[in-house]
């Protein structure tokens, strides 16, 4: 049988997961066209912000690197600031 704190980790663990692969993968996909040159860093330099900013998201939140709920905090404040910054 599974106490609170074990089922918080299983749950924190879960929750990170899930934005470590969705900002992975919104990150890597918003760069692609850049990559295969069919759009240039210097007309659409906000998507390039906007992916940076979901792959650093992806490096914080994946599970084993452990990081502290302060670093989670700020990459989850930066991320919504970047978005209101653009949109």
């Amino acid at each position: 049988m599974m106490n609170g704190k074990q089922k918080q980790n299983i749950v924190e663990s879960a929750i990170s997961w899930g934005i470590c692969i969705v900002s992975l993968f919104l990150g890597v996909g918003l760069m692609i066209p850049f990559v295969t040159g069919n759009i240039s860093f210097q007309e659409h330099f906000e998507i390039v912000v906007v992916s940076v900013v979901l792959l650093a998201d992806s490096l914080i939140f994946f599970p084993p690197f452990e990081c502290r709920n302060l670093w989670k905090y700020m990459a989850i404040g930066l991320t919504l600031a970047v978005f209101y910054g653009l949109f």
